[in-house]
C-alpha cells in the first residue's frame, strides 16, 4: 500500500513496510520531489530501505544496487559452518532466489510474498496469508540435484515436505508383547 498526500509544501508518503509490517509516514519537501533523483522510503523501525520513489530509471537502478541474493543474506547472517552442507544449502538458495525472481515460487492461495526460515539442514517456506508450509531438505547432494530440476514451486500442491517422504505401509502396526511366564 502506498498513499501520497500533498499538504502545504510537503508530500507525505504513507506506506506499509515489508520489514516491520507497520505503516510509516514520511514527508518530502516539494523542492526535493522536483529533483530528478530517487528518494528512499525508510523503515523507521530499523536501518532498512522499504522502497524508493522518483523517476523510473533512477528507482530501478536504486533497487538493483540494494538487492542481495539469498546466498549473500545467508552468509551475512551466519558463517558457512552453520549449515550441515554449505555447498548444498547455497545451491538450493540460489535456485530458490531465481524461482522467486521469475515468479515461479508462490502459494496455491495466490500469494507470492512468502516467509523463509533458513535452518542448518533445511529451508522452511511459509505463506503468511493461508499458513501453508513447505520444508525443503538441504543436506545431501541428492537434495540439491533434485531441487535444481524443479521448474517451480506452488506451495500446497507439493505437500508439506519436498521431496515427498516415502509412503507408509497401511495395516496394523506390529506390537511386541512381553509376557512374564
Amino acid at each position: 500500500m502506498l498513499q501520497v498526500v500533498r499538504r502545504n509544501a510537503n508530500y507525505w508518503f504513507r506506506y506499509e513496510c515489508a520489514f516491520c509490517h507497520k505503516t510509516h509516514l514520511q514527508p518530502f519537501a516539494r523542492k526535493d520531489m522536483l529533483r530528478p533523483a530517487a528518494k528512499d522510503l525508510v523503515c523507521q523501525g530499523g536501518d532498512h530501505i522499504a522502497g524508493s520513489v522518483g523517476p523510473e530509471e533512477q528507482v530501478v537502478n536504486r533497487v538493483k544496487s540494494h538487492r542481495r541474493s539469498l546466498t549473500q543474506l545467508a552468509l551475512e547472517v551466519g558463517s558457512p559452518d552453520y549449515f550441515e552442507n554449505c555447498q548444498v544449502m547455497l545451491g538450493i538458495l540460489e535456485k530458490l532466489y531465481g524461482m522467486a525472481e521469475l515468479g515461479e515460487l508462490n502459494c496455491q492461495c495466490g500469494n507470492h510474498n512468502l516467509e523463509l526460515e533458513i535452518c542448518p539442514d533445511r529451508l522452511e517456506l511459509r505463506c503468511p496469508t493461508c499458513g501453508t508450509e513447505l520444508f525443503i531438505p538441504a543436506v545431501l547432494p541428492e537434495d540439491l540435484e533434485r531441487f535444481l530440476h524443479l521448474p517451480g514451486i506452488v506451495m500446497g500442491e507439493t505437500g508439506r515436505t519436498w521431496p515427498q517422504p516415502p509412503k507408509l505401509r497401511r495395516g496394523r502396526p506390529r506390537v511386541k508383547s512381553h509376557t512374564n511366564s
